[in-house]
């Protein structure tokens, strides 16, 4: 469900680079889309620990890249005081959680909990005359 999050941020980014990094309604309508997903994804922050690690978790970092993405634009669209230190300050809690990401991923396969385990059936039988 995370990736539900990138298709508004990534049209916002989309419509900032065409339109010179000006804000119209579409601008605004689009992040008010981003934040109704954000808000939802917060609230299901508390299940996201009891789900198992998987590729999927990589959705979380393209989505929330491109979130952190269309927030710098709208720090400079908006001229924002301060918005350069605001503008590190994205990066800066972005990467502790890309770096967590990437370890745990590679922590996976010596773990053994990254791919679907397959059960070890025996053989089937030949089927068919002898």
């Amino acid at each position: 469900m995370a990736i539900e999050v990138a298709p508004p941020v990534v049209a916002g980014n989309a419509w900032f680079a065409i339109n010179g990094g000006r804000l119209y309604l579409v601008a605004e309508l689009l992040a008010g889309d981003a934040v109704l997903m954000v808000l939802v994804r917060i609230g299901l922050a508390g299940t996201y620990p009891r789900v198992p690690f998987g590729r999927g978790h990589w959705a979380f970092a393209f989505s929330y890249t491109a979130a952190f993405t269309d927030g710098v634009h709208w720090l400079a669209a908006e001229q924002v005081h301060g918005q350069r230190p605001l503008t590190y300050l994205l990066p800066a809690v972005a990467t502790p959680a890309f770096v967590a990401l990437a370890a745990r991923t590679v922590l996976g396969p010596v773990r053994r909990d990254v791919l679907p385990r397959v059960p070890a059936e025996p053989a089937p039988a030949p089927s068919g005359p002898a």
